[in-house]
Parts: C-alpha cells; structure tokens; sequence
C-alpha cells in the first residue's frame, strides 16, 4: 500500500464520522436522547484523531501522484486548503466534543451553552469536511467537476485529459 491509497482510505473515517456525529447530535437534541447525544461525542472525539492522518498523507499522496499526466497541481493546493480548514475545525470539534464527554461522566451534566456551541460547530465542520471531500474526488473525478472549472481552479498546472486517463477504481 502506497500513500495514495491510505490517504484515500483514512480520509472517509472523519467525514462520516463528524456528518454522522452531527446527524446523532441532532437526534439527541430532538428526542432529548441521552445515548444518541453521547455517541455523537464519541464520533466526533475519534473523527479529531483521525483527521491528522487523513490530512498528513494528502502531501505524500501527492508527491506520488505529480508526476502523472493527468496531475493538475490546482486541484489538489484546492483540495489541501479546504482540507486544512476541515482539519482544524474537526479538531476544535473534537475537543468540544472531549468537553461534552467530561460534563456528563463527571459533572451529570449538559450545559445548554456547549449544546449550542457543538451544534453550530458541528454544522460547520460537517459543510467543511464535506466540502474538502468534495474537492479531493474532484482531483480524479472529471464528472463532478463543475462545467465551468474543467481546467485547475487555482491556475496551477494543467494536463490534458483523455478518456483513458480516467480510472473509476480510486
């Protein structure tokens, strides 16, 4: 296994860890669900040491990669700035989420005000990650491009595409 196919593999763990997190936080504030709101912390908790690896092996999988014809180098500092974004809003989530963990093993507790503060982080983060996964398949993936941005969004350097040079298998 090369850099390239961990980075594809750990960057999907924190993506559906903090939208399902999210998805079971709001569950929890609904149904005023005590077990809903404690794995929503527990996913969000495993998606802040999981974002690290899955943002770190993005710069070895591309050192891989640049030397392929079909690399455009746009694409991927895109892909890499979102990625950042992601990586540290999923990391103060975590830590919010550590927070949350604590108020209720030891205090029996839920303040309202950390509720609010992980409901709109969680929100935030989860358009963040989503988004930076969005950008990465959009490397490979000519047909989730947008019309208008075939060519590297950041004037980066630009190869030519054929139909050959796209693999479904990534």
């Amino acid at each position: 296994m090369d850099f390239v196919h961990l980075h594809l593999i750990v960057n999907h763990f924190p993506v559906v860890a903090v939208i399902l997190g999210t998805l079971f936080f709001i569950i929890s504030l609904l149904a005023k669900c005590e077990d809903s709101r404690k794995l929503s912390l527990m996913l969000w908790v495993v998606a802040a040491f999981l974002v690290g690896p899955a943002y770190f092996s993005g710069e070895e999988a591309e050192e891989t990669l640049e030397h392929e014809a079909w690399f455009e180098e746009g694409f991927v500092e895109h892909h890499a700035e979102k990625g950042e974004l992601a990586m540290i809003a999923a990391l103060v989530l975590g830590v919010g989420a550590a927070a949350g963990l604590y108020f209720i093993k030891r205090k029996n507790s839920f303040p309202k005000p950390l509720a609010a503060g992980l409901l709109i982080l969680s929100l935030g983060t989860s358009y963040l990650i989503a988004d930076a996964a969005n950008h990465g398949g959009q490397i490979r993936h000519l047909e989730i491009r947008d019309s208008g941005h075939q060519h590297s969004p950041v004037g980066g350097e630009h190869h030519e595409h054929s139909k050959g040079d796209h693999d479904d298998h990534d």
